[in-house]
């Protein structure tokens, strides 16, 4: 997993930390905030996956965070793009 990745993770376990949300693994609402917690912190924990396959998961998340008004696209181009620039 790359360091823009890992940066961005850290961002969104603490967006959720600071909401008081806490991690669930929930597969009958993989949207929840409590499952999306719980990806990041499986990711986190650098369990094997291919770099597809983070990269499908970190979308996800950021989907995710943004339907739930957490955040805006605009606001992560700008805050992330730097992270995952010259890699």
């Amino acid at each position: 997993m790359n360091s823009g990745t890992v940066k961005c993770l850290h961002r969104y376990a603490k967006m959720l930390d600071n909401m008081n949300i806490r991690s669930q693994k929930d597969d009958t609402n993989p949207t929840s905030l409590e499952h999306i917690l719980w990806m990041i912190m499986f990711m986190l924990l650098q369990h094997p996956m291919s770099v597809d396959k983070y990269s499908r998961w970190l979308g996800f998340i950021q989907a995710c965070l943004v339907w739930h008004g957490i955040t805006t696209v605009k606001e992560e181009r700008d805050v992330t793009r730097p992270w995952f620039k010259n890699m």
